[in-house]
């Protein structure tokens, strides 16, 4: 199976309406990162020659609220501090 090149893959990515939000270097040569029409957020990173490397998603992870809350429970406190 012969690798596929970033022309190749830029072309498939046009072509399904793939929006690039992001391009830049990374140890392994280059990250892009794109928006499909379903609002998905995917990363494709090529080698230092223009083939790819591996590709992803970005997972998303809602904010944590940091120290206890009132009762134990995770949170701020709704009495405040003090």
């Amino acid at each position: 199976m012969e690798k596929l090149s970033r022309e190749t893959i830029e072309k498939w990515t046009q072509e399904h309406k793939w929006l690039q939000v992001a391009e830049g270097a990374n140890p392994n040569g280059k990250q892009i990162t794109y928006l499909t029409p379903s609002g998905q957020d995917v990363v494709i990173v090529y080698d230092l020659e223009g083939n790819l490397f591996g590709f992803g998603h970005i997972v998303q992870v809602p904010p944590q609220m940091q120290g206890r809350g009132f009762l134990g429970f995770p949170g701020p406190g709704i009495l405040g501090k003090g």
